[in-house]
């Protein structure tokens, strides 16, 4: 039988939610197999809205806006600096 990704890393096979449950421990912010000693850091999720989103950042000040096309030379294979 092929093993997954997560018994790969972790030794525990996936059959049951109690399965992973009994193998796996958590140390301070730490989730540890305690088959392999596989250890991997945890974080925090958000799912803000665009809005939330756009409340939490500062608008940057991009300066004046260049017009000149100076970009598209830049990016332009023909005016690109050589390698």
């Amino acid at each position: 039988m092929h093993m997954t990704w997560f018994e790969e890393l972790t030794g525990i096979t996936d059959e049951t939610p109690a399965r992973v449950y009994e193998n796996l421990s958590l140390d301070g912010t730490v989730i540890v197999s305690d088959i392999t000693g596989w250890r991997a850091e945890t974080g925090k999720l958000s799912t803000p809205s665009l809005s939330e989103l756009r409340e939490s950042v500062t608008p940057a000040d991009t300066g004046p806006v260049d017009r000149s096309g100076s970009r598209r030379r830049h990016t332009t294979p023909a005016y690109a600096p050589g390698e």
